[in-house]
């Protein structure tokens, strides 16, 4: 008889930049197969979403794993419009795409859907994983 041990992703806060990097070291040798993490507060100027995008980035390359921004209300990818820009910013930046928190506070029903959407584009672009949680 052997045990099977499936690998699952994990996900964590960083409550800073430089919590990005022990996050994805700290799954990495407890097995995960991939990290996704919510990041900040919602109250951080560009530079320091830049940081938090950089930070994940390099963490991809330092431990090998695959290392997800999650979107998330009260983080910094709360507002579709600067995540979009940051996806922009960090072409390598990959996200886990959690849709219910723009589709109701950013009022996604309303106006024109299909332009809506493809606003969104860069960031499904980049998308690894997607919470269907609605």
């Amino acid at each position: 008889m052997f045990t099977v041990r499936p690998r699952v992703a994990r996900i964590g806060f960083a409550c800073s930049a430089h919590r990005c990097d022990a996050l994805a070291a700290s799954w990495k040798t407890r097995g995960a197969a991939a990290v996704t993490c919510i990041a900040g507060f919602g109250m951080e100027s560009d530079a320091e979403i830049d940081a938090y995008a950089a930070a994940i980035c390099k963490a991809v390359v330092d431990h090998q794993i695959p290392f997800m921004l999650e979107t998330h209300r009260a983080s910094i990818t709360q507002d579709a419009w600067r995540t979009v820009q940051l996806s922009r910013r960090f072409p390598k930046l990959r996200f886990n795409l959690d849709l219910s928190h723009w589709y109701t506070g950013q009022e996604m029903p309303y106006g024109d859907r299909n332009a809506r959407l493809a606003f969104l584009e860069p960031i499904f672009k980049q998308t690894s994983s997607f919470m269907a949680n609605w």
